[in-house]
């Protein structure tokens, strides 16, 4: 009889590579929300390398009088922190080789995160002026070399 993994561990926000190399490794992986959230921790924030040294990027989160709610019960305090954060990941990262090849993607990520259907758009307008055929293309070629 094969053993199952499993991989049990909390949210982290912008997770370090071993988080991921830990979801590859199992058979089945449960996201731990139904426990305590630690605020100044790394459920919420991580550190970045910019320009001008290290820096915080923090999702505000409520909890004043909150110290024993549980990480799934936890809401955003200021919803504009995805512009905030995607703006300073571009700015610090905007260069890097590779940047442009996953912009898309992670601007997609954080328009999710600011929810309600998109209201709030933040992708660089060069993003949107992309012809659908090219991005169609694209997508169509990426997906089946994934495979």
């Amino acid at each position: 009889m094969s053993r199952k993994r499993v991989a049990i561990v909390q949210s982290s926000y912008i997770p370090w590579k071993g988080y991921f190399d830990l979801i590859r490794a199992a058979d089945e992986f449960i996201l731990l929300d139904d426990v305590q959230f630690t605020k100044r921790d790394w459920r919420s924030r991580n550190r970045i390398k910019t320009q001008h040294g290290p820096a915080w990027l923090t999702i505000p989160v409520r909890t004043k009088g909150l110290y024993t709610q549980l990480i799934q019960d936890a809401y955003v305090s200021d919803t504009r922190w995805g512009e905030a954060h995607w703006a300073t990941l571009r700015a610090s990262y905007g260069r890097a080789p590779f940047f442009r090849e996953y912009e898309e993607r992670i601007a997609a990520l954080y328009e999710t995160a600011l929810g309600a259907g998109g209201e709030r758009r933040f992708r660089r307008r060069s993003l949107q002026a992309r012809s659908s055929a090219k991005a169609a293309s694209s997508a169509s070629t990426k997906s089946h070399g994934a495979r």
